[in-house]
């Protein structure tokens, strides 16, 4: 049977009308956690009546917390040990019933964990954390939890972003370090160009005599080149002549520039320009021709 299931199976005759306190779901969580040691082999025989003694502590501290009516502790001990597989003598089971029957308290994890040789590694790994490891203090305990927590979380952050970047990836975005090699922030570095002589170069459509002038062979980045095809078309589109305006003051459409475009990077945002700048001059007094006279 398991854990949960056997610990119901020692208390039958109790009271289902109480709610289990915490205390309660502790000692039966130590049952199920020595349940587990004893399963795996990680207790040796010669701890296996400290392993008893510990079980009989939560026994009777579930039996005294719960109230339950007609409670052998003899009884329940043995027939926990007898599920387990455990042979334990008359003498010696009577000698444990005796000792922890008034006991009236839970042992804490540093007294469980100085009767077994289970080491830190061993809790850690089966999760056996109301057992205590041998020479582990509550201070070594403590420290040894809060660092697993910060472990997972910071486990769960780079899970988090790498979920993050695959999606991204996914949809076309490049890795950081690829889009800061082609960026125009290197290339100026890389070359000893200054970014504002760079930029300024490039705002006036004479990037290309920039370069040669200092020997650059190097093409710029696309970034950098994108920029002044979408300068160069804005700048047409914001000085079109009468002709690009119907008689309703209304643009006849986009620019042929527009369509021909190299790369559909950047067409909503060329778009955009466009449109702004045709309400611009959709907006302007209109030139009207006066009227003949006959």
């Amino acid at each position: 049977m398991t854990g949960p299931a056997n610990t119901a199976a020692l208390f039958e005759d109790n009271d289902e009308s109480s709610a289990p306190k915490p205390r309660v779901l502790r000692a039966e969580r130590r049952l199920m956690e020595i349940q587990r040691a004893l399963k795996r082999g990680l207790i040796r025989e010669r701890n296996v009546l400290a392993a008893v003694e510990i079980a009989a502590n939560a026994i009777f501290e579930i039996g005294r917390l719960r109230k339950t009516r007609n409670f052998d502790p003899f009884e329940r001990l043995r027939k926990w040990c007898e599920r387990r597989g455990l042979k334990v003598s008359f003498t010696a089971l009577t000698a444990i019933t005796e000792k922890w029957r008034d006991a009236g308290y839970l042992m804490n994890v540093e007294d469980v964990g100085a009767m077994l040789s289970l080491t830190p590694k061993q809790r850690v790994e089966n999760q056996l954390w109301t057992l205590g490891a041998r020479g582990e203090t509550a201070q070594q305990r403590r420290e040894r939890k809060e660092q697993r927590q910060a472990d997972a979380r910071a486990k769960k952050r780079k899970a988090d972003r790498e979920r993050v970047s695959a999606a991204r990836r996914a949809e076309g975005a490049q890795p950081r370090a690829q889009f800061e090699a082609r960026s125009t922030a290197e290339f100026c570095r890389k070359h000893g160009i200054g970014r504002d002589s760079f930029e300024s170069a490039r705002k006036r459509g004479r990037l290309e005599a920039f370069l040669q002038k200092r020997g650059i062979s190097e093409t710029p980045p696309r970034n950098a080149q994108t920029s002044v095809a979408v300068e160069s078309i804005y700048y047409s589109a914001t000085h079109l002549g009468a002709s690009a305006i119907s008689p309703g003051g209304r643009p006849h459409g986009r620019p042929a520039a527009m369509f021909a475009y190299p790369d559909s990077v950047g067409r909503t945002h060329l778009a955009t320009m466009l449109d702004g700048a045709a309400n611009a001059l959709a907006a302007a007094p209109r030139r009207t021709c006066p009227r003949a006279t006959t």
